[in-house]
């Protein structure tokens, strides 16, 4: 459900069904955690620094019973694999009552602020290695990409060919022979 600006509901339209559970699970998850903290516009960490600053130190609050047994990752949504069958458990859970936010004390709060790892509710999620080369490189370089004569997208024109040989179909004999160079790397 999304918020208009004077406060009251509004339908939204989601793009898939598992879209639309971690659409309503992370909203109850938000309106619960702005209710606990007093503060409207309070938002739920995912990440590991996120989830212990925004949730645990700010909000003085933390998330008991992430179902680790079942080896359900903690992180964001989107990234939590297993599709449906996780995100409607996760949402029974929070239904029951299962997962929930309770009081933190000091020395969680300290914690979080000097090992966020160690204070999130489950292992986090593995995302795929940076690629810190930057992206792929094209499998065809060096080869030749089509590219229209005519002109039927507004793309460039293709430049037209190079008239004439590049090097003569036969050498002759009259070649001087200062520059000509042996195999040996010595002059003839």
């Amino acid at each position: 459900m999304a918020t208009s600006t004077d406060g009251t509901c509004t339908a939204r339209g989601y793009s898939s069904p598992l879209a639309e559970l971690r659409g309503k699970l992370r909203a109850m998850i938000r309106q619960k955690l702005a209710e606990r903290t007093g503060r409207p516009k309070a938002r739920m960490g995912w990440s590991v620094v996120g989830y212990a600053h925004a949730v645990v130190v700010r909000g003085r609050l933390r998330l008991v019973g992430w179902p680790v047994w079942a080896d359900i990752p903690f992180g964001d949504l989107s990234a939590v694999p297993g599709g449906e069958p996780v995100m409607e458990f996760l949402t029974e859970l929070w239904n029951r009552g299962e997962l929930r936010f309770e009081d933190a004390d000091a020395a969680h709060i300290d914690l979080a602020r000097r090992r966020p790892l160690d204070v999130l509710p489950g292992h986090p999620v593995e995302l795929p290695a940076p690629q810190c080369w930057g992206r792929y490189p094209r499998n065809d370089l060096k080869l030749a990409r089509f590219r229209p004569k005519t002109n039927p997208l507004g793309l460039p024109l293709k430049k037209g060919r190079m008239v004439g040989a590049i090097t003569p179909k036969l050498i002759l004999d009259e070649i001087d022979d200062a520059d000509e160079v042996s195999s040996d790397g010595e002059s003839i």
